[in-house]
């Protein structure tokens, strides 16, 4: 894994239920939490990331 590739740990707080739902929701989904917030990440990045849109 390169430096650029480093992967870091992210922490943000949200109520319990809210958590609890979507812990529940990936589970009956087949995924993870952290595949879902990666992907929705990467959306909101593409979306807003002034870099992002110099490509397109």
């Amino acid at each position: 894994m390169t430096d650029s590739n480093k992967q870091v740990f992210v922490r943000f707080r949200v109520d319990e239920e809210k958590r609890d739902r979507f812990k529940i929701t990936c589970i009956q989904l087949k995924t993870t939490m952290d595949e879902v917030l990666k992907g929705l990440l990467d959306k909101w990045l593409e979306e807003n990331d002034p870099e992002s849109t110099k490509n397109k």
